[in-house]
């Protein structure tokens, strides 16, 4: 039997070392893997809910915005009105808190100290609580807590037959409101007064002498 030839066994076996890549493997690479047709559908819908967590840079509202925000919506004269009421309330406090026995008794001076009385609580809230020192701060809560498209709809509503309808009928809101606590607080200063009554007397039980 003939046997094969060292040249042409030689170059089956063993790759030739110094061999150059072929041109066409070079040129022309492997395309790659094919997406499968599933996931190509997905795809946007996997970019869609990962813009869905982005955050959203809205536009702040503008600083004439919100002090015409305060001026339509009646603000400061929803201010004046609490301070009006606020002392019609501190007057029915005042009169629930001192028992008619003694307020019976009350000359015209003592009559004169609880005046004072309340017009210094009442002068000492309104200078804390100005209108000057509230809109800086009421500026910088509308402006962080909104934007200006929310602005710009809010505006038009105040701006509009209904909101104007709001604004001018706050002052009635207000008194009605008021009205209504007037009516509750006697009530309720009852309770609170025999809540402060039982909690005294139960203090002084625990720290009584023990027999």
């Amino acid at each position: 039997r003939d046997s094969p030839s060292p040249k042409s066994s030689w170059k089956t076996a063993r790759p030739l070392r110094n061999s150059k890549p072929s041109k066409i493997s070079t040129l022309n690479p492997a395309p790659p893997p094919a997406t499968p047709k599933k996931t190509r559908l997905l795809l946007p819908l996997f970019a869609l809910l990962s813009c869905a967590h982005l955050p959203r840079h809205a536009q702040t509202p503008t600083h004439d915005a919100i002090p015409e925000f305060l001026k339509v919506s009646g603000a400061r004269q929803t201010l004046d009105l609490l301070w009006e009421n606020f002392g019609k309330l501190i007057d029915q406090n005042l009169q629930s808190s001192i028992p008619k026995d003694i307020a019976n008794k009350l000359s015209e001076k003592d009559k004169q100290i609880i005046e004072r009385y309340k017009s210094s609580m009442l002068s000492a809230m309104q200078e804390e609580l100005m209108w000057s020192k509230l809109e800086p701060t009421f500026l910088k809560i509308y402006q962080d807590l909104f934007t200006q498209e929310e602005m710009d709809q809010i505006l038009a509503f105040y701006r509009s037959p209904a909101g104007k309808a709001l604004v001018a009928k706050q002052p009635e809101i207000a008194s009605k409101s008021m009205q209504l606590m007037q009516g509750l607080m006697p009530a309720l200063l009852a309770k609170i007064d025999k809540l402060a009554k039982d909690l005294t007397s139960e203090l002084e039980a625990a720290s009584a002498p023990k027999k």
